[in-house]
């Protein structure tokens, strides 16, 4: 009789004795086969057949006498389902059921771990509840963990020096503490050691071997054997031979000790040392694998490797396979090697794009769309807008990997110009469907706020109660703008609306289109080059604009730059009741002109610019804030030739990539030909745009553009937000942090940071979002990359989370960098972690060596 079917009928026997009438209901029929023929002193046994009435007749009798009945009835079944039924029955006796109080609850799990706990490893019983229902386990199944962990307890001297009687769990002490070595050895416990280890896993008994050499044995011995386990019968003839023992159940001991082994978070990081030894001595990088064995086998690494060249390869083509890129990324291996990492995400963030570029580009094959419908379907509940933000996602990772690895998989860089490839197909076909569509309605935009509508509808109405901030952010596209909520978090009200920009699309235009009363006063004109005024205004830069709008404004206009913020409390501290704070940032234009290697790497921190500037307005007595675009624009691959076309020719007053515009144009089957003035200001000039993501033939950046009608340049975001409260900022400089890395130093381009926070008391006010950051001179060398949990796209920040039986401290998070090309090769650097809402440094780790391969 296994341990836990003694338990059951202890405590079973346990109340016939005292109450004689037992009740057992087991739902979920665990106990079904041990019931018929348990012994618990009872007289009689009832099962319930799924009659009331037969189980009724069958006790009354029973039940009749002046003492109470050694009466067992078991019921398998809800027990609310007999609650009525059955009630004199449960007024008369005692309940057993799964959840029931005290020694009267029955749920597998409970009685298991009770009966189990001594026997087996704690880590072998964590969570067992949850095995059980995922996994299905059994009463017999659970049974056999005693066998399989050997059962027997170690000797009192080897007890004594592991810290546990377990052989399991001295075993995975053994593996992961060598520096005991010497204290085992001066013990005289090295032969005795042996002798267990070769009973419970099957290796080769040698009285005289060393620590070292018997450490190297069992992790052999537990590697390979998981890996036979694993692959089942798709093992190869090659490795046929190489566990030493066909004992089953010690093989199954033995894998199940390196799955413990990389599940135990104290120690995992130990694993993948010595299973490189071992893979190396199996010489599995030359072997091939099926790719179903590969997606069971997590035990190498080489192997795991292996895995996503072939899931790379397949991606494009194989829905499952971004799946299992999905599930490897946050899986054993992912978490050891943030490289490793970095290539799963890209893999399954491609997989996901290709995804969205079929559904978008079937719905534009299936139907020709309006253009009220494209811009819905762009900005709206179907957010065809995600598969820009993926493109921007998929290009930062892909762009920073092509950077950090010496050597890329030759299938992932394949993939990566699949992706590519079909992100500029499908983005291609639904620009031109929607500029036709436009051009269909005569460029009308209905029901649509114009650009030029955007101060005095936003924010002219509140200017002369509430202090406004009117930020404008040159290039904020739509798709980027809409995960600024996210970044705010609770501390601001958000409302996020869509304008029509005006054309062409750039910073001239679109700044200028901006300011007040630009719905009836904005032309756009010159002679040789644009120039574009307001109510006969000449503006010619960020000062005529600021000029103009301080003539106009009604109120005291502040006008700050939003990558200066230590100048907004100088600038701010002697006005005094309504104002105008006007904000202008040319980050990301700026970035993607000048086409630097690190463009996509840091176009994204206008967001967490975005987010800091605004709190700290906020502090400053702004009360409300307007942020918007000039333009939109496109980031993609280098324009190639094929992608070039020729410009309209004519008097040409502008010509860039994605625009021109003068008169006397040639028509052309590769361009809209069309009036300037049809878009929101009043002009003579002629305007030509590709139809798709073509560019003309001039000089500009070539990968990087905007001016022409694309949704992703014509789109532009209005968010108004309203800050609900002050950051808080006290608390998160009260708690204790911990901050770690995972190697003494850096040398490679990929780094793991290990936080934790604990507070001394109850913490009411929420853990913080974090940002870690390497800086090299103080200037930030990294960027984000994962973490463990809780990591935010949107702009790299950690959200934390309490531990579930600790409820003061956090769970342990392991956020992954990668160092950009500002980290020097040689000297040290520092790690700094900030609450990600204020920009308040946290936690410092100075003088972090770095020695970079070159």
């Amino acid at each position: 009789m296994g341990v836990i079917t003694e338990a059951i009928e202890k405590l079973i026997g346990e109340h016939v004795r005292e109450r004689g009438l037992v009740l057992w209901f087991d739902p979920e029929r665990h106990y079904e086969a041990l019931a018929r023929g348990l012994d618990c002193g009872q007289e009689r046994l009832l099962t319930f057949d799924g009659s009331y009435y037969n189980l009724r007749l069958e006790a009354e009798p029973l039940l009749r006498g002046l003492d109470a009945p050694k009466l067992l009835v078991y019921l398998p079944i809800d027990p609310e389902q007999a609650a009525e039924p059955l009630a004199e029955m449960l007024a008369l006796g005692v309940e057993l059921r799964p959840g029931g109080s005290g020694n009267c609850n029955t749920r597998l799990a409970v009685v298991a771990r009770k009966a189990l706990k001594g026997r087996v490893a704690e880590a072998r019983l964590a969570d067992l509840d949850g095995q059980i229902k995922e996994s299905g386990l059994t009463l017999a199944e659970l049974e056999n963990l005693v066998a399989e962990s050997g059962g027997r307890p170690l000797s009192t001297a080897l007890t004594v020096h592991f810290g546990t009687g377990q052989v399991d769990e001295a075993a995975l002490e053994f593996l992961a503490r060598p520096e005991r070595d010497g204290e085992l050895v001066a013990r005289n416990g090295l032969a005795d050691w042996a002798k267990e280890l070769s009973a419970q896993y099957g290796l080769p008994l040698d009285l005289g071997i060393t620590a070292i050499a018997l450490r190297a044995a069992l992790a052999r011995q537990a590697l390979t054997c998981e890996l036979m386990e694993t692959l089942g019968s798709d093992v190869p003839d090659s490795l046929q031979r190489v566990v030493s023992t066909v004992d089953s159940l010690l093989t199954h001991r033995a894998a199940e000790l390196a799955r413990e082994w990389r599940n135990a978070r104290d120690i995992a990081g130990t694993y993948p040392a010595m299973a490189s030894t071992v893979e190396k001595g199996l010489h599995l990088h030359s072997i091939e694998f099926a790719d179903a064995a590969l997606e069971r086998q997590e035990t190498f690494a080489a192997l795991e490797r292996q895995l996503l060249r072939r899931v790379a390869g397949r991606v494009a083509a194989d829905p499952h396979a971004t799946t299992i890129a999905e599930t490897r990324r946050r899986g054993f291996w992912a978490e050891q090697d943030t490289e490793l990492q970095a290539e799963w995400t890209l893999i399954w963030q491609a997989g996901l794009l290709l995804a969205r570029a079929a559904e978008i580009e079937k719905a534009l094959q299936k139907k020709t769309f309006g253009w009220t419908e494209i811009v819905e379907k762009y900005t709206g509940e179907a957010n065809w807008a995600a598969l820009d933000t993926m493109h921007r996602r998929l290009e930062r990772r892909a762009s920073s990997l092509e950077f950090a690895l010496a050597t890329q998989e030759p299938e992932v860089e394949e993939l990566v110009h699949t992706v590519r490839r079909r992100h500029n197909e499908v983005s291609g076909a639904l620009a031109e469907q929607f500029i036709r569509a436009w051009r269909l309605e005569s460029f009308r935009v209905g029901s649509f706020v114009r650009q030029t509508e955007i101060y005095d509808r936003y924010v002219a109405p509140d200017v002369a109660g509430r202090r406004t901030a009117y930020v404008l952010v040159d290039a904020l596209r739509w798709e980027l703008a809409r995960e600024l909520p996210e970044v705010l978090g609770a501390e601001f009200e958000t409302r996020m609306e869509m304008a029509i920009g005006t054309a062409p699309s750039i910073t001239e235009v679109g700044m200028a289109a901006l300011l007040p009363l630009a719905s009836t006063g904005l032309q756009i004109g010159g002679t040789g080059k644009l120039q574009v005024s307001l109510h006969g205004q000449v503006l010619k830069n960020r000062a005529d604009r600021i000029a103009y709008l301080k003539e106009r404004a009604g109120v005291t206009v502040v006008d700050l730059k939003l990558e200066d913020p230590k100048g907004f409390r100088r600038k701010l501290k002697d006005i005094e009741g309504p104002a105008l704070i006007f904000v202008t940032s040319r980050e990301i234009d700026q970035i993607g002109e000048d086409e630097t290697t690190a463009a996509r790497e840091h176009m994204e921190r206008v967001l967490t610019h975005l987010g800091l500037a605004m709190r700290k307005l906020a502090e400053e007595g702004v009360e409300r804030f307007v942020i918007t675009a000039d333009h939109g624009y496109l980031y993609g691959e280098e324009l190639g030739e094929s992608d070039k076309i020729d410009a309209p020719g004519g008097m040409t007053i502008l010509c860039h990539r994605r625009v021109w515009a003068g008169q006397g144009a040639a028509a052309s089957p590769n361009y809209l030909l069309t009036e300037v003035s049809k878009f929101g200001a009043a002009s003579d000039f002629e305007m030509a745009v590709p139809w798709n993501l073509a560019g003309f033939r001039t000089a500009g950046p070539t990968a990087y553009f905007h001016g022409g009608l694309s949704p992703q340049e014509i789109l532009l975001p209005v968010i108004v937000a309203t800050p609900k409260r002050a950051a808080a900022t006290k608390g998160a400089k009260k708690l204790t942090w911990e901050v770690t890395l995972g190697s003494a130093k850096l040398t490679a381009r990929f780094l793991s940071v290990h936080i934790k926070a604990r507070a001394a008391g109850l913490f009411a006010e929420g853990w913080p979002t974090v940002l870690v950051e390497v800086r090299a001179g103080g200037e930030v060398c990294s960027v984000p990359n994962s973490s463990s949990y809780g990591y935010l796209e949107s702009n790299g920040a950690v959200a934390l989370r309490s531990l579930d039986a600790e409820p003061t401290t956090t769970e342990a998070n392991s956020v992954a960098l990668m160092l950009t090309n500002k980290a020097p090769n040689r000297g040290t650097v520092s790690i700094h972690v900030l609450d990600a809402a204020t920009g308040v440094e946290l936690k410092k780790l100075d003088n972090v060596e770095v020695s970079l391969a070159i």
